[in-house]
This record gives structure tokens, C-alpha cells and sequence, in this order.
């Protein structure tokens, strides 16, 4: 069997969520932590947008250094969610909570 490069990267840990790790958020998750259109800034918690522009970053990286390559990726459910609408447009209403992988659901997609 060949020898399987394994490579860890912080790009694809989990959203920053700054001093709010861990702790409920109450109903604004449901209204703005998932919401790609939220203009709410929280101290401490990295925008969707945000995350959206790192994981394409990483992505598009991916693309670039692994072309004809099969590559797995293993991340949180949140990233893994990112990485859905990296292949798929985000709804017109920005709630992106209910789409991507359930845990430990593998998800496929052609580059």
C-alpha cells in the first residue's frame, strides 16, 4: 500500500467563535449565525462571510496543488457545511443551517 500524505490545516477547524465557544447563543443562531446575509458584527465571532472567504481560499488552493487527485477532507460539521455551498448557490434567504453534511456523513463532489 502506498504511503498517504496526511496534512493537517487550521483553515478548516471549526468558525471561530472567539470568547462565545461553547456557550449558548440563544435564538441568534437561528436568526443571524447562519445567515450569509447578516450584517450583525459580534465581537470574538467570525462572520460567515468571513468563514465562506477562508474555506474558498483553502479550496481553491486544494484545486490548484491536487489537480487529477482524490482528496478527504475530514472538519466540522460547520466547515463541512461551508463547504457545501462552495459547489452549491446559498438560498436567496441566507440561512444556510439546514444544508451541508450531517455528522459524520460523507459528502462528494467533483472539482
Amino acid at each position: 500500500m502506498n504511503n498517504v500524505p496526511v496534512i493537517f490545516d487550521n483553515r478548516i477547524e471549526e468558525r471561530d467563535c472567539g470568547i462565545y465557544t461553547g456557550k449558548e447563543i440563544g435564538n441568534f443562531y437561528y436568526t443571524d449565525y447562519w445567515n450569509y446575509h447578516s450584517k450583525v458584527k459580534v465581537e470574538g465571532l467570525e462572520t460567515i462571510q468571513d468563514l465562506f472567504k477562508r474555506i474558498k481560499i483553502f479550496l481553491d488552493e486544494i484545486k490548484e496543488k491536487y489537480k487529477d487527485k482524490n482528496i478527504l477532507l475530514v472538519t466540522h460539521g460547520g466547515i463541512a457545511r461551508t463547504v457545501y455551498f462552495y459547489f452549491n448557490e446559498v438560498p436567496k434567504d441566507g440561512m444556510i443551517q439546514k444544508f451541508g453534511s450531517k455528522n459524520c456523513e460523507i459528502s462528494e463532489y467533483e472539482i
